[in-house]
C-alpha cells in the first residue's frame, strides 16, 4: 500500500462531524438565512445545546443573567456568536491531544485554527464579504487535514527538513513530495466525506492553491490570508513554520491592502488574548 493510500485510509476513518453542524453551515451560507431556523436546528441536539449554553454562561461573556436557550443566546450575544460556539463545540474533539506530527505543543493546532477563524471573520467584515457568516467556520476547519496527516510525519521528519533546506519552497510541495498528499488536499477529502457545503470544502481544499484561490472567490481567499496572518503571528507554527507563500491575488479578490492586514493583525492579537478561555474550554470541557 502506498503512503497516499495509507493516508486516504485514515482520512476515510475519521469520525463524521455531527449532522447538526453541517446543517448549521448550510443555513448560514445563505446571506438571508432565518434566525428562527438556525435556533431551531441548534436546539435539536441536546448535548450540543448544553455545551454551548455552558460557554454562554461562563465568565467569558460576563452576562448579568443566565442564558437558558439558544434563542436567548442569539438575543444577548448575537447570531454569529451562537454559530461560532456551536461549530467550535462540534470540531474541538478532533484537535484534542498532542499534535506531535507537525511538532506542535499540545493545543497549538487548535489555537491556530481558532485564530484563523477569528482572522477570517475580521477580514470578511473589513472586505464587506457576503461570506462573513461562514468565515469563522472555514477558518476553524481549514487544517482538519493535518489531524489525519500528523501520524505519518514523525518518521519522515528528516526527509522533510532536508527538502526544505535544499531549496525554499511552499510546505505543501514538501508534503506531496514526501507523503504523496498535502494537508489541504487531505482536508478537502475530509470535507467531502462529511458532506460539507461546496464553498466550505473548496476553501479547506484550496487555501494554498493560487489558481483555485482566484477561481473560488471570497471564502478561499479569506482562509488563505487568515492562515498566513496567524502563522506570521507565531500562533500554532510547527515543523512547517513560515514555509508558506502568501498570494497577493487573495487581497485583490477581497479589495484589501497591506494596511488592512496590519489593522486586522492588531485586532487579532487583542481578540485572541481576550478569548483564551473559549479556546481552552472548548478543548477540555467540550472536547470530552
Amino acid at each position: 500500500m502506498s503512503m497516499r493510500e495509507k493516508i486516504q485510509e485514515v482520512l476515510d476513518q475519521l469520525p463524521p462531524i455531527p449532522g447538526v453542524a453541517v446543517r448549521i453551515m448550510e443555513i448560514v451560507a445563505d446571506p438571508e438565512f432565518s434566525t428562527d431556523e438556525l435556533v431551531a436546528t441548534a436546539s435539536t441536539d441536546p448535548v450540543l445545546t448544553g455545551k454551548v449554553l455552558r460557554l454562554c454562561n461562563s465568565s467569558l461573556y460576563g452576562l448579568s443573567r443566565e442564558i437558558r436557550t439558544p434563542g436567548e443566546a442569539v438575543a444577548y450575544l448575537g447570531t454569529r456568536t451562537l454559530v461560532n460556539l456551536a461549530i467550535s463545540t462540534c470540531v474541538a474533539a478532533y484537535y484534542h491531544g498532542k499534535d506531535e506530527g507537525y511538532f506542535l505543543e499540545e493545543g497549538e493546532l487548535w489555537k491556530h485554527s481558532v485564530a484563523c477563524g477569528m482572522a477570517c471573520q475580521k477580514l470578511a467584515a473589513r472586505a464587506r464579504s457576503s461570506m462573513r457568516n461562514v468565515a469563522f467556520t472555514a477558518g476553524v476547519l481549514h487544517n482538519i487535514g493535518k489531524v489525519a496527516m500528523a501520524e505519518f510525519i514523525p518518521d519522515r521528519a528528516e526527509l522533510i527538513r532536508k527538502s526544505l533546506e535544499e531549496s525554499p519552497k511552499d510546505f505543501t510541495l514538501v508534503e506531496r513530495e514526501v507523503l504523496g498528499m498535502d494537508h489541504a488536499e487531505a482536508g478537502g477529502v475530509v470535507a467531502e466525506n462529511w458532506n460539507l457545503p461546496e464553498i466550505m470544502t473548496n476553501a479547506i481544499k484550496n487555501h494554498h492553491s493560487p489558481p483555485d484561490i482566484d477561481k473560488d472567490g471570497d471564502l478561499t481567499a479569506l482562509v488563505h490570508i487568515a492562515d498566513c496572518l496567524s502563522m506570521d503571528l507565531g500562533i500554532g507554527t510547527g515543523i512547517d513554520g513560515l514555509s508558506y507563500r502568501f498570494h497577493k491575488r487573495a487581497l485583490e479578490i477581497l479589495g484589501l491592502d497591506s494596511n488592512d492586514l496590519s489593522l486586522v493583525k492588531i485586532e487579532l492579537v487583542e481578540e485572541f488574548a481576550k478569548h483564551q478561555d473559549l479556546i481552552f474550554m472548548a478543548r477540555s470541557e467540550l472536547a470530552g
